[in-house]
């Protein structure tokens, strides 16, 4: 039956019809009307990354997809390669009084090792040997103060000659942090009395009651530059969508309350779609763009009736199935079929053969019994015995 089925001739008025929507000017209003009937699902997609998860994605497979359909993932199986395991930092062990204290910062003299925009804080770290909680113990705690040596104004605010300002919470505000593993983390943000361009040079000294000299203070400066230029805010990232063809469902007639794509839609666009039609793929170029699948179509309906008193889930189930195995078969198909660099012919009632395009074999081949011979062989059953 499938070989006589195949042997008929094709109408000569389909071949001119599918001729003239190949080329000429044709060609581009067919390619209009078919890009308006795409859409997203995010239900069919799932399903695709879900079967896709569970593909044997080897090498050559890889390989034999690129050629001809752009994937954004390397078949999902590979992992990537994990980075080799730095080797654990040294056990910091903190002395209950400092014996060194330092700012943090290869930067010396009068170049600010902070710059701080006007309206913004920034942090500036020391580094010592002084146990955590130095700040904050009950018995005998240490401390940290600072205190502006220089301070030079910016011309705009009457001249830029340096001057000797104690009281650092004029023109700072100062949040301490206690000392974590060797690091004493400074918290400087500018009052309102700062100008951008106006700049301090700071004295920091970290007091010990087993030191009464107390270490040698950290001089450094700090400059007030100009407010951050607010970003726009970033567009939430696209999700990555599979790099491959889409699956579009088409119905008889509009879903109530869902947005899905009919007959007559595929019809406005040249494209045959009935009972007996089981898909349509789409091609552009070399590329499959995507697949339409009929879920009105006579395999489908027959499907479902061999179901006796049907749940709502057996229904769901035969339809994934039904779309998955449909989807899945085309897609390899005619990617075998195009990388092997097959042609099609099919001989006419003068006994020559014509050229046939791939994907109207692949749609002849889906209504010759083969979506229905998917639908119902269980490899499982031969496997059991």
């Amino acid at each position: 039956l499938f070989y006589a089925f195949m042997q008929m001739p094709m109408p000569k008025y389909q071949q001119n019809l599918g001729n003239r929507l190949k080329t000429g000017q044709l060609k581009e209003i067919f390619k209009h009307r078919t890009n308006r009937i795409h859409f997203e699902s995010t239900d069919d997609e799932d399903l695709l990354k879900q079967l896709g998860e569970d593909l044997p994605f080897n090498k050559e497979l890889q390989d034999l997809i690129q050629q001809t359909l752009t994937l954004d993932a390397d078949g999902k199986k590979r992992k990537p390669k994990s980075p080799k395991p730095k080797p654990p930092p040294e056990k910091f062990h903190g002395k209950r009084y400092p014996s060194f204290f330092h700012i943090d910062s290869r930067l010396r003299g009068d170049t600010p090792v902070a710059r701080i925009p006007n309206g913004d804080s920034k942090t500036v770290t020391f580094e010592s040997d002084v146990e955590d909680h130095y700040f904050d113990r009950t018995v005998d705690p240490g401390g940290l103060e600072f205190a502006i040596m220089t301070y030079a104004p910016n011309d705009a605010s009457g001249g830029n000659q340096k001057g000797s300002v104690n009281e650092i919470s004029e023109f700072l505000s100062v949040t301490k942090r206690s000392p974590k593993n060797g690091k004493i983390r400074i918290v400087f943000e500018p009052t309102e009395d700062v100008r951008v361009g106006d700049m301090f040079e700071i004295q920091a000294d970290l007091h010990s009651s087993a030191n009464p000299d107390d270490l040698p203070p950290v001089l450094f400066w700090i400059e007030i530059v100009e407010p951050r230029k607010q970003s726009k805010p970033k567009p939430p990232p696209k999700e990555k969508k599979l790099g491959i063809p889409q699956l579009i469902p088409v119905y008889k007639s509009p879903k109530d309350g869902m947005q899905h794509k009919t007959w007559e839609d595929l019809q406005l666009s040249g494209i045959e779609m009935d009972h007996a039609v089981v898909m349509h793929p789409e091609v552009e170029g070399d590329k499959l763009k995507a697949i339409f699948i009929n879920m009105d179509s006579k395999t489908l309906l027959d499907f479902k009736g061999k179901i006796r008193n049907p749940s709502e889930t057996q229904i769901h189930g035969a339809t994934r199935q039904y779309k998955s195995r449909v989807y899945y078969h085309t897609l390899f198909l005619y990617l075998i079929s195009k990388n092997r660099n097959y042609g099609m012919s099919r001989m006419n009632s003068h006994d020559v053969y014509d050229p046939v395009d791939l994907s109207d074999y692949l749609k002849d081949v889906f209504q010759s019994h083969y979506a229905e011979f998917l639908l119902n062989f269980e490899s499982s059953a031969m496997i059991l015995g």
